[in-house]
């Protein structure tokens, strides 16, 4: 899981609707 938390920091810093976008396509 520490690559999940990796990727929800820079998530975090680039914005809500980049962790959206890759929600939709990425965790389906």
């Amino acid at each position: 899981m520490e690559t999940f938390l990796q990727v929800a920091r820079s998530l975090s810093r680039k914005g809500i609707a980049v962790h959206v976008a890759t929600s939709e396509d990425g965790l389906h």
